[in-house]
């Protein structure tokens, strides 16, 4: 897992207001990118389960993306990704080891986080579309 700043979790939180899953929303400098990155992982080192949801042009690019962000947040990727052609929805949960694929028509592409925490006064938010290169050097 890469090393976070110092930010605290409302710093995060508000880092990540602006990826509402409906609006998109572009990363313009190599600060802001950086700054998405280290937001996302402080919410992954303050809830229990992150359950990620990848819209791609193909499989291959959505697995790559999984890939990466499951390796970034320090779970063990998908061992079997089901088959799927054309534009697909990923969905893996890391808890579970669970992982679809199904067609996709839409025109988003990203990836949605959903941060699930066990308490009942716990995190439990959901962000998207962030860059399904969020995490590429």
């Amino acid at each position: 897992m890469l090393e976070t700043a110092s930010l605290t979790t409302v710093q995060a939180q508000a880092i990540l207001v602006p990826f509402n899953c409906i609006e998109p929303k572009t990363i313009q400098t190599p600060t802001e990118k950086l700054a998405v990155q280290q937001a996302v992982l402080q919410l992954v080192k303050v809830t229990d389960n992150q359950i990620l949801g990848i819209l791609a042009d193909s499989l291959e690019q959505a697995t790559q993306t999984l890939n990466r962000y499951t390796q970034i947040m320090g779970h063990q990727p998908p061992t079997d990704v089901p088959p799927c052609s054309d534009a697909v929805y990923l969905k893996f949960n890391p808890r579970s080891g669970l992982c679809y694929a199904s067609p996709y028509t839409g025109d988003h592409r990203g990836v949605l986080i959903s941060f699930q925490s066990d308490a009942a006064d716990g995190l439990n938010e959901m962000c998207g579309h962030l860059p399904l290169d969020l995490f590429e050097p």
